[in-house]
């Protein structure tokens, strides 16, 4: 597909590494690499690029130490929970010598901590463990979201039948995943579905612009009483697919609490 700056999913566990130490990033990186089942797809030393990372690729867990240059740990870890990258797991190493930062690191969202020293096997089994549990509950949540993305296309007259209607529930599907494929619609979203579908980026955007179309004739009264707003004229196709990815957010939101 090019080089989009996203990173599709694999069946090996990709990682983040954000450690400012060279020879601690070297150590990780020399255990994770001896194995067969996880991955590095990047490595950074400070705060602002980690966050970056995450918002631009997909990881399937992140290794994130406290002491990082410029903006920490925690407030990496902050920014995570507070954006909702739920698919993704979160192992905070506490790289100082004060317990209350990994009370802290689990407080903010981590999923683990670990303290310095430790030894690299047990990282591994962690992120392994982690990753294998988010595996099935992601398979769950997929399940769900699939059935609620059928209701509402369906609600808003868009029917199996139309070419675009399973492109619509694999781009909404994609930007629920990683919200930044809404900044590259036509750059990285439309050019992934017409991967996944074996065809031309165009015909994904056409069939899905058809699509729209045939709802905003059928069911143009439906759209305020789903989406909670009104739409004075016709979405766009970036417009929609934003539109039915925070009416299921938003549902999921309340069903998680």
């Amino acid at each position: 597909m090019g080089n989009t700056g996203i990173i599709t999913k694999t069946n090996k566990i990709t990682l983040l590494l954000a450690c400012c130490d060279d020879v601690k990033q070297d150590r990780i990186k020399a255990c994770i690499n001896s194995t067969n089942s996880i991955i590095i797809s990047q490595s950074v030393s400070d705060g602002k690029s980690a966050l970056k990372a995450i918002e631009k690729n997909y990881f399937s867990a992140a290794v994130i130490y406290l002491g990082l240059f410029g903006n920490d740990g925690l407030w990496v870890i902050e920014q995570i929970k507070r954006k909702n990258y739920k698919n993704m797991r979160l192992i905070a190493v506490n790289d100082t010598e004060n317990i209350m930062f990994s009370k802290l690191a689990l407080s903010c969202g981590a999923d683990y901590c670990l303290t310095e020293p430790f030894d690299t096997d047990i990282l591994i089994s962690r992120i392994t463990q982690l990753c294998s549990d988010l595996k099935e509950e992601t398979q769950k949540e997929e399940k769900k979201q699939c059935v609620r993305l059928s209701e509402i296309i369906t609600k808003i007259g868009i029917r199996p039948g139309l070419k675009g209607y399973s492109y619509i529930k694999r781009a909404v599907s994609h930007v629920l995943e990683n919200p930044t494929f809404l900044s590259g619609v036509t750059k990285n979203l439309y050019p992934e579905i017409a991967m996944e579908f074996k065809t031309q980026p165009k015909c994904v955007e056409r069939d899905i612009r058809h699509c729209i179309n045939v709802s905003w004739y059928n069911a143009q009264s439906q759209y305020k009483n789903i989406f909670g707003f009104e739409f004075y004229k016709k979405p766009t196709n970036k417009e929609l697919i934003h539109a039915i990815a925070e009416y299921i957010s938003e549902f999921e939101r309340v069903e998680s609490n």
